[in-house]
């Protein structure tokens, strides 16, 4: 339910939280993207959701564990303000992500 795997920070960043913050966000995240679960019959599925905060952006990304699971792994990504989160999203990310799928599917 919101349990942190792994953390990778950029060389010489300081955090903006804790490691007990940013488990708590995990959680909060996790449970946010849940809700959405009951709209996706109409919506379809979620991508990704994006915040916007005054100093930082974050991203959250499902990522089916097997095609029909409900169980999902979630990247959590953090961006710096000025950054342009979609677009790296859904350049880089996405594609990555689905070519992984392609190979281990």
């Amino acid at each position: 339910m919101g349990t942190l795997i792994a953390i990778t920070y950029r060389q010489g960043l300081v955090p903006l939280m804790t490691l007990e913050e940013t488990s708590k966000y995990a959680i909060h995240a996790v449970i946010r993207a849940a809700t959405r679960e009951d709209i996706e019959i109409k919506l379809g599925r979620l991508q990704y959701s994006i915040g916007k905060y005054e100093r930082l952006v974050r991203a959250t990304i499902p990522i089916p564990v097997r095609e029909g699971d409900k169980s999902k792994f979630f990247l959590l990504l953090s961006f710096d303000i000025n950054s342009y989160a979609a677009s790296i999203i859904e350049g880089k990310v996405l594609l990555q992500m689905e070519r992984y799928h392609e190979v281990f599917a």
